[in-house]
């Protein structure tokens, strides 16, 4: 199986049983490796690898294979820390626009935020989560063991179109819906990373998706903190204002999105 990044600069021969077994190292290390540092990007990388599983086990139950107690504990994983990846982004956004914000406010979202990684490590170090993660893993990548990549490459390829398919009837009506938005945004992740199983990427399709899936995602941020704001700041001075900013930078990002899908085919 050829392995390749986002930039294409590597390509390595590895098995599916091997790949699955780096990518399900790669998660644990990288949740160890937040225990020690603060780096936001850590957690992101984190919930990526959990995203990336979850959609190669998907694809793994479509060809018959026993995927559920690997999928139930990778789906926790990934559950409890996405309030704190919430917090993370805003954390960021709100040091990079200080002048919006008081430190007043920044004290309450810090302080917030220490309490859910303390929660988030708290389970998965005490509710073993990441244990169980890697025992069922063990277990599952006995099951694929001699399994080849060409065997799977099908499944695959109409795992793809179907997702495809499902963006493309999103896409003509999704306007300012950012229930819809989110939905093409979670279908285009799922595109890209069972991409990667397949025995060659067309890199530029590959990246194509993602400056989409960015786009999504940042208007999809402005979405969350503005629950936020209603429901964990609501008694904050500054609750009105920045629901206002995040408002108007949704309403320019959507705006972007809408022209840059306007030269482009809708289908991708």
């Amino acid at each position: 199986m050829n392995t390749a990044n986002d930039t294409g600069s590597t390509s390595v021969q590895l098995t599916l049983a091997q790949e699955l077994s780096q990518l399900i190292a790669n998660i644990i290390t990288k949740e160890l490796d937040f225990l020690a540092h603060e780096g936001i990007e850590i957690l992101h990388d984190f919930r990526v690898d959990l995203r990336k599983l979850r959609t190669w086990l998907k694809i793994f139950d479509i060809a018959g294979y026993p995927v559920q107690k690997l999928k139930k504990h990778s789906l926790h994983c990934h559950y409890i820390g996405g309030d704190l990846r919430n917090f993370d982004v805003l954390l960021h956004w709100a040091k990079q626009n200080s002048d919006s914000v008081s430190p007043k406010f920044l004290k309450t979202l810090k302080n917030k935020r220490k309490k859910l990684k303390k929660a988030f490590l708290k389970e998965l170090i005490d509710g073993n989560a990441l244990q169980k993660l890697q025992t069922s893993g063990r277990d599952f990548i006995l099951h694929i063991k001699g399994l080849s990549s060409e065997e799977l490459e099908t499944h695959v390829h109409d795992y793809i179109e179907r997702k495809n398919q499902r963006y493309s009837r999103i896409l003509p009506t999704a306007g300012d819906n950012l229930e819809q938005l989110h939905e093409m945004r979670k279908i285009l992740k799922k595109v890209r990373y069972s991409m990667q199983l397949l025995s060659t990427i067309d890199l530029e399709y590959l990246h194509a998706i993602k400056e989409i899936q960015d786009i999504l995602g940042y208007i999809n941020d402005r979405r969350v903190w503005i629950a936020l704001m209603k429901s964990d700041f609501k008694k904050e001075k500054e609750t009105s204002k920045l629901k206002n900013i995040f408002k108007l930078e949704m309403k320019k990002k959507i705006e972007e999105f809408k022209e840059y899908i306007a030269t482009r085919e809708a289908r991708l």
